[in-house]
């Protein structure tokens, strides 16, 4: 029976003391009483600081767990279950057109254009419709080194380029020609210069002309496409007017 008066902490250190004591005695070693004492009187300071650093951190836990629920939730928000707007969402949300929000699985297949798929370029206009070509051709032979003959070659590599000219479209066609040389039957084709092929297939004219009438006078783009072809058909007509009136003329003055 523990003695009256005595709190749980002495009789806990009382019972360690005991334990201690007789197992030193059984390993045939003496105890010092003084020192054993003094550290066993210790161990409920020590036992009180534990619990209390325990007790600061479940309490920083809870308080790191809500944190990352409400963090996790917010992460979870879109325009479909939030008062978000669509023009939050990320890109690749899933939350616009209708989707689930969840994205899709990988299908496997490399970026870009498949095989068997149609690209998308810009078709030039036939050779009839040309106001101005400029030729241009290797000046020798990659395999050589010597000097090419310039020779037209029908299947040159085309490049084309729109602009307006007199308020009117004015086409300009450059053709990289391909030679075969004479000496090793090697064939060169005209490099693509930077400086002599122009990198838009625009004019600056006709840029600055759709800048103007999107930008200043704020039309939509197939409006400003509409406006152009019905300049151009105009000054076609006024043009084919004029020749045939011309001629009608001339074949007056013959007879």
């Amino acid at each position: 029976m523990a003695r009256r008066g005595s709190t749980g902490s002495d009789r806990d250190l009382n019972f360690v003391w005991r334990s201690a004591i007789r197992q030193m005695k059984s390993n045939g070693l003496r105890p010092a009483s003084n020192l054993w004492r003094r550290a066993l009187r210790r161990v409920p300071l020590k036992l009180a600081e534990r619990d209390a650093k325990l007790a600061e951190l479940v309490e920083l836990v809870a308080k790191l767990t809500g944190q990352i629920e409400k963090l996790t939730e917010q992460f979870g928000q879109n325009s479909k279950n939030s008062h978000r707007p669509p023009s939050s969402d990320g890109p690749g949300s899933g939350s616009r057109g209708g989707g689930s929000g969840q994205h899709r699985p990988g299908s496997g297949r490399k970026r870009g254009g498949q095989k068997g798929h149609r690209g998308s370029h810009r078709e030039l206009l036939p050779a009839a419709h040309v106001d101005q070509a400029v030729d241009l051709f290797p000046d020798v032979c990659l395999g050589c080194a010597r000097p090419l003959q310039k020779v037209l070659d029908a299947a040159a590599c085309r490049h084309q380029q729109l602009d307006l000219r007199d308020h009117r479209p004015h086409l300009t066609e450059f053709r990289r020609h391909e030679l075969q040389c004479e000496h090793c039957r090697m064939w060169t084709r005209a490099v693509y210069a930077r400086g002599q092929i122009p990198a838009s297939a625009f004019g600056p004219c006709l840029t600055a002309v759709v800048g103007m009438l999107t930008g200043a006078y704020h039309l939509s783009r197939r409006s400003a496409q509409k406006l152009l072809l019905d300049e151009a058909e105009g000054r076609l007509r006024s043009e084919r007017g004029a020749t045939r009136a011309g001629g009608a003329g001339c074949g007056r003055e013959r007879r």
